[in-house]
């Protein structure tokens, strides 16, 4: 399973939330992105864990607000997939998408005559390479503010290839910039549902996904300066779970490992 395999089943889960009379968000575009091939890795997904993830709506909502309420320039999506935030929102003016042609061939193909609300660039690169280059050529303004976005992504890359990715990304941001991310405590990788994950991951020869319980420290080395949220928190639950009481230690997420961070982060001063 790659983010790029990924890409349509989060489509299937935001077309599905988008139909709930309490939605979090409405993407009138998510159900022809994620097609059969999305429908089928949602039904999958869920058969094996048993019940719905309630993660996917509570994400895609947080990065919603801040994309939505951004004052950046320019938007960059890594590792866009089948983000359709450039035919949602009005802001950022300018939206750069980033990913592999694959990921376009279907995307293009399926909005083909809608018009987007921001001017949008797609840029066809591999976000584990040498993405700057393409972005740049693609117009990107390195002198303006910019929100980045991860959504969904940093899981499915190695440590090196994170680092790489935010340290680029702060050496293009002028102030004013700020980095968006999920990040999960490396506690999940001991859960049973992702034993079957982590085994094909190695019979590729790929490492296991990445996670990390410092996500400060992270960005921190990079350039970045971190703000946490923790999903179950009041930032980022809408009511959709239990609140989540960091300070008791009876709570599962209390328990670094166990945690899921949302990340917002802003360049460093001089960076």
């Amino acid at each position: 399973m790659s983010y790029s395999y990924t890409a349509f089943w989060t489509a299937a889960a935001r077309a599905r939330e988008s139909e709930r009379a309490d939605a979090l968000f409405v993407d009138p575009f998510a159900g022809r992105l994620s097609g059969p091939r999305g429908q089928a890795a949602l039904a999958a997904s869920e058969a094996a864990s048993g019940m719905p993830n309630p993660f996917l709506p509570i994400r895609t909502r947080w990065f919603d607000d801040r994309v939505s309420a951004s004052d950046a320039k320019q938007l960059v999506v890594l590792g866009a997939g089948m983000d359709a935030r450039a035919f949602r929102f009005r802001t950022p003016e300018a939206v750069f998408e980033l990913d592999l042609a694959e990921s376009f061939d279907h995307k293009e193909r399926v909005l083909a005559g809608e018009l987007p609300l921001a001017r949008r660039t797609v840029v066809r690169t591999d976000v584990t390479g040498e993405w700057a280059v393409d972005l740049l050529a693609a117009g990107f303004d390195r002198r303006l503010p910019t929100q980045w976005v991860a959504e969904g992504l940093l899981f499915y890359l190695d440590g090196p290839a994170v680092g790489r990715m935010l340290r680029a990304a702060a050496g293009l941001s002028a102030p004013g910039s700020e980095f968006l991310a999920d990040v999960f405590g490396s506690g999940l990788l001991g859960t049973p549902g992702m034993a079957e994950f982590i085994a094909a991951r190695a019979k590729a020869a790929l490492p296991p996904p990445f996670c990390t319980d410092q996500p400060e420290a992270l960005f921190r080395a990079a350039g970045w300066q971190a703000h946490c949220t923790l999903v179950g928190s009041a930032e980022a639950n809408f009511g959709r779970l239990p609140m989540l009481q960091p300070d008791l230690p009876s709570t599962e997420s209390s328990v670094p490992g166990m945690r899921t961070y949302l990340v917002r982060a802003g360049i460093h001063a001089g960076v």
